[in-house]
């Protein structure tokens, strides 16, 4: 298959170069082995797109070749057939949501036959004279679209791209060099005049040679070099050998360049070979740049990694507690299938549940990259009396709750985080609480400072904090093994405090009880 098909384009021209395997030539990209340096990019591409299918293509004058492959099996396609050829000549992003429905592609053997193309999207490949080598892009089988931070990754992704092939391509051309060209070779004195050298120096400095017979080497040298060059040369006079020396010398056109250096004297001559390692310090330099580039983007995929895994724990430890209402209310409704309290009840936790489902979906479209974006003036006065009717009444009638927060007091908060916090808090209260004595839940809130504090107190069992402070917001950490739990209420807590900038304190009395204060920020940072 390939994942840049399109119907037949006659007379259709990807861009205003009419010869383009001509142009690509500079590149030494074209039918090349595969590499893991590109590999990573198609990998990292598909991955964080969420498609089956990813590749870089190059487009020459008459096909289309995948220099990298995700989900695909063939090396190429003609050009006519290449989707890419609209997203080189627009030269930016082309996305395609539904090819059945796009007439440039509806009628392609691929859209409308295996493997049933649906969905497009491709960043050109531009270099620095807008020449557009190929594309970037991905593929799917099911009409989609991409998400802003897909596609700006997507963007960043094929500027990489373009960066490794240009990189590439020096390095090709800076091994043809040395390949073709005989090093530096000269023969100076023990003062450092030239005897002799060889037709390398007028190549690399552009000096004819006969000018540079009989004078001194440090005519050329660039002044920061001139004393560590004199030493070399004593050194070298008292019959040591020197290998990997580097100095600059300065070149006809009064640039420097970077020389590496072997050297030895035979009979107060010394014979020296030099390399020109200018180029090579320069794509060093630019490798190291680029790796700390894609380093970037594999922090990013981690990070998105660690929110769908927090997702996860969020999903199943906060609906845990709505789905047991639910089964509760079931169960009750069943004995008395006529009580229409009930049956008001069971309505109004699952609206509640699906209302939960929708913040943890909200949750997972925000911004991995920014909490503070994602922020919301909550009143917290509605969400604590939001979350308490969550609990249906089987595990609050015995217990007493007491809110003293303000009707008016807003928080800036994620709106899920906030959710979840509270649950857990008040859950745990509830939870906790000893069976001898009527469970007593105090929720206050005030504002202190530049920070909006919510306090949950109880009279329950309480922790012995030196025994389990250290691990109190770890996950898997359970402090009453006869309770039910997974251990992680407190630990997305901790991290979900932490995530919009705050911090979480507790004091607790084994016995007495416990309080939770949560600092969040009184303003959006």
């Amino acid at each position: 298959m390939n994942c840049v098909n399109s119907s037949v384009m006659e007379g259709t021209q990807t861009d205003n170069y009419q010869n383009r395997t001509k142009e690509l030539e500079k590149y030494v990209i074209l039918d090349t082995d595969r590499e893991p340096v590109f590999d990573r990019i198609t990998q990292l591409a598909s991955f964080i797109c969420n498609t089956p299918m990813s590749l870089i293509t190059i487009l020459t004058d008459d096909r289309q070749w995948f220099k990298s492959k995700v989900g695909v099996d063939i090396e190429g396609t003609p050009i006519e057939h290449a989707f890419c050829n609209y997203a080189i000549a627009q030269k930016k992003l082309l996305e395609i949501h539904d090819a059945l429905q796009d007439n440039r592609v509806s009628k392609n053997p691929y859209v409308l036959g295996d493997p049933y193309v649906r969905f497009y999207a491709g960043y050109p490949l531009i270099d620095q004279n807008g020449f557009a080598l190929g594309t970037l892009c991905v593929v799917d089988q099911k009409p989609r679209r991409l998400t802003d931070y897909q596609r700006e990754i997507l963007r960043l992704l094929a500027e990489q791209t373009m960066e490794l092939i240009k990189l590439r391509a020096h390095k090709e051309a800076y091994q043809e060099f040395f390949e073709l060209v005989p090093e530096m070779l000269c023969a100076v004195d023990s003062q450092g005049v030239f005897l002799r050298v060889n037709p390398a120096w007028e190549s690399v400095l552009g000096y004819p040679i006969e000018s540079l017979i009989g004078t001194s080497i440090f005519t050329l040298i660039h002044s920061e070099d001139v004393a560590s060059t004199k030493q070399a040369i004593e050194t070298l006079n008292q019959g040591n050998v020197i290998t990997g020396f580097v100095n600059r010398y300065r070149d006809s056109k009064g640039e420097y360049r970077t020389l590496r250096w072997n050297a030895r004297s035979l009979k107060g001559i010394i014979y020296a070979s030099s390399k020109d390692i200018t180029q090579e310090l320069a794509s060093q330099k630019a490798l190291m740049e680029s790796n700390q580039q894609m380093e970037l983007l594999i922090e990013l995929m981690q990070r998105h990694h660690d929110r769908m895994k927090e997702y996860t724990y969020i999903t199943s430890h906060n609906l845990h507690g709505a789905a047991s209402n639910i089964l509760a209310l079931s169960n009750l409704l069943a004995a008395t299938p006529h009580d229409a309290q009930l049956i008001a009840a069971l309505q109004e936790t699952a609206q509640k549940l699906y209302d939960t489902i929708g913040r943890m979906n909200a949750l997972l479209d925000t911004d991995i990259t920014s909490a503070t974006t994602n922020k919301k003036l909550l009143n917290l006065h509605y969400a604590v009396q939001a979350i308490i009717s969550t609990f249906f009444s089987y595990r609050t009638e015995k217990a007493q709750i007491k809110v003293e927060v303000p009707s008016h007091l807003l928080v800036p908060a994620i709106p899920a985080y906030l959710d979840s916090i509270l649950y857990n808090l008040i859950s745990n209260a509830l939870k906790y609480s000893r069976p001898d004595v009527p469970c007593q839940i105090q929720i206050r809130a005030y504002t202190t400072g530049d920070s909006v504090v919510i306090e949950v107190s109880d009279n329950g069992i309480g922790i012995d904090l030196k025994r389990y402070k250290h691990k109190l917001f770890q996950i898997g950490s359970r402090l009453e093994q006869s309770k039910e739990g997974k251990g992680i209420g407190l630990f997305l807590t901790f991290h979900q405090v932490e995530t919009m900038g705050g911090k979480i304190e507790v004091e607790s009395q084994l016995g007495e009880g416990s309080t939770f204060r949560v600092y969040l920020p009184s303003t959006l940072q």
